[in-house]
């Protein structure tokens, strides 16, 4: 069945998210769960407006459309918040998620500069496929000159958990906005200081880390410990 399409620009590729696979994968499920008009729907026997670059949801939603855990979920909803990608609007009902710029990002209108024959066709093709291999070559040479992390440090034992290290990565993320130097040294000194909690303690001071963009961890408050402890018995409850 058609559905329609939306535009995906390769400039996403430069974007701080794009190498955080579950932030990546949300966004562009966002562009694809957005409206793309103004649209009136009926939602719990009530008529509301979803405008165009919008749509309504809910957490367990989209956990049953991503395959995220609710807590990778959650991260990745902070992670494009904090970079200006999607703003939310929490009601007691539903969430409203807003994806900005959305007219920017689908403007059919950029695609509407069509060729006065063929003969110019073949050319722009030709030069746009030349400039298209060019930078991708580029942007491969660029990709392999900057590891997340080096090879001793992916070693660590709590890398080999997938929530550690789904959050480890959006943190990396964060601290290389705040144009800190993922070195080893440094990388080895946070993890360290991790490993000094057991691993779902340390995950919350990473996810708390990401929400408040520290380029630093630092240990849990009482109330932050309390939270946690609500959290894991709240994704523990959606497991079974």
């Amino acid at each position: 069945m058609h559905r329609g399409y939306i535009i995906i620009w390769r400039k996403i590729m430069e974007s701080s998210f794009y190498t955080n696979p579950n932030a990546c994968r949300l966004a562009i499920h966002c562009l694809l769960r957005a409206n793309h008009k103004d649209q009136k729907i009926i939602f719990n026997r009530e008529e509301v407006l979803v405008k165009r670059g919008t749509f309504i949801t809910g957490l367990d939603s989209l956990q049953n459309e991503t395959g995220l855990t609710f807590q990778n979920l959650r991260t990745s909803i902070k992670v494009l918040e904090n970079v200006g990608f999607i703003t939310r609007k929490v009601t007691n009902r539903f969430s409203v998620i807003s994806v900005c710029k959305y007219g920017d990002y689908q403007n059919k209108d950029l695609y509407a500069n069509k060729p006065p024959n063929n003969q110019v066709t073949i050319k722009q093709q030709s030069a746009n496929n030349q400039l298209t291999t060019d930078k991708n070559v580029k942007n491969d040479k660029n990709v392999k000159k900057t590891p997340i992390v080096s090879l001793s440090v992916e070693k660590h034992p709590y890398l080999k958990d997938n929530d550690f290290t789904s959050l480890w990565t959006d943190w990396l993320v964060i601290r290389k906005e705040k144009k800190a130097a993922n070195t080893e040294r440094a990388l080895s000194i946070a993890l360290k200081k991790l490993h000094g909690y057991p691993i779902n303690t340390a995950m919350t001071m990473l996810e708390k880390s990401i929400v408040s963009s520290w380029k630093d961890v630092f240990e849990l408050n009482q109330q932050d410990t309390k939270k946690s402890r609500e959290d894991r018995a709240i994704e523990a409850a959606r497991r079974q």
